[in-house]
């Protein structure tokens, strides 16, 4: 079979319908690391009425979630309503999540893994088809991925026009005392994890949970640690791209603590967005699912976002890449 990209093999899995929106998936095969079965899902959303320039957007899921954290199947979500705004919107899911397959080597898959190989991976699709830099969208976990990668540089700031992040997340504190027993006892024997409540249908391997804990102490990727050996802030304190970090008015006082080191270390173009968002759905703005309905915070999460991307260049000219 043909391959859809010159970068490395890449297979069409399907070209549907879903409601008024156009739904195209690819399967990457990057080729990069140590596994070789690692196989990377990619749908990409357009509304066919909207003609003209489509900036690309590249919108990445959480732990625990796929692409439905951004569009159900009957074509509703953050990614839908992007979309029909005259989007080129991209949904990559990470290994093991939604159409992407299991890797040989799944239970070891490390974050690493995702900002050093597969993230790139998409990045470098996602300008050869679009021929135009996109604008990434994380939450939470993968938020900071996103970052990691353009901190480490296994992304060139470059080849991004922006970054927006949701409720961005790095340092989770616990000894283990928020998991339920069962659950603590699956991390403790490297098995198979089971979301907490609310956050996603996925499971994740019980190390990638460990490695999260583990990301800010001393010598984990988000560090603050001046004896850390590979801290990705120095990377990012050099950074000169736009980034709009979207936040809850009040409460969620970690996101919005770990929100603000991350801009403090930004190098230039970090933005705000607060939201008025009710106490009593707090969590379900911090839950990545709530974003996939078309109710409650989704909404004001989208005139954050569509707010913040009318003030950015989008222009074709602007988004090409100088060879």
């Amino acid at each position: 079979m043909r391959s859809s990209s010159r970068l490395f093999p890449v297979a069409l899995m399907s070209a549907e319908l879903i409601g008024d929106l156009t739904e195209d998936v690819y399967l990457l095969k990057p080729e990069r690391g140590q596994d070789p079965t690692v196989r990377v899902a990619v749908t990409r959303i357009n509304d066919p009425g909207q003609t003209g320039h489509k900036p690309p957007l590249v919108m990445l899921h959480g732990l625990f979630c796929n692409r439905h954290q951004w569009v159900t199947g009957d074509a509703k979500g953050l990614a839908a309503c992007l979309a029909r705004a005259g989007y080129d919107v991209w949904l990559p899911e990470l290994r093991g999540h939604g159409l992407s397959p299991t890797n040989q080597n799944y239970l070891g898959n490390k974050a690493e893994d995702f900002w050093r190989d597969d993230l790139p991976a998409v990045n470098d699709f996602v300008i050869e088809q679009s021929g135009l830099r996109p604008v990434w969208v994380g939450q939470g976990w993968s938020g900071m991925l996103i970052v990691a990668a353009l901190g480490l540089q296994t992304i060139a700031s470059e080849q991004l026009a922006g970054l927006a992040l949701l409720a961005p997340r790095f340092t989770y504190y616990s000894a283990m005392g928020w998991i339920p027993g069962w659950t603590q006892w699956r991390l403790k024997k490297k098995e198979l994890v089971a979301s907490g409540v609310a956050e996603g249908p996925e499971v994740e391997p019980a190390g990638l949970i460990l490695e999260r804990l583990r990301w800010a102490r001393r010598n984990g990727v988000w560090s603050v640690s001046k004896k850390a050996r590979h801290s990705a802030w120095p990377g990012v304190e050099r950074i000169a791209l736009p980034l709009a970090v979207v936040l809850p008015k009040t409460g969620a006082a970690q996101a919005r603590k770990d929100a603000m080191l991350l801009m403090d270390h930004w190098g230039r173009g970090a933005k705000a967005l607060t939201v008025e968002t009710p106490l009593e759905t707090l969590g379900e703005f911090l839950d990545p699912f709530v974003v996939t309905l078309e109710r409650g915070e989704q909404g004001l999460i989208l005139n954050a976002l569509q707010a913040w991307l009318a003030e950015l260049d989008l222009t074709r000219q602007s988004l090409q890449i100088n060879e």
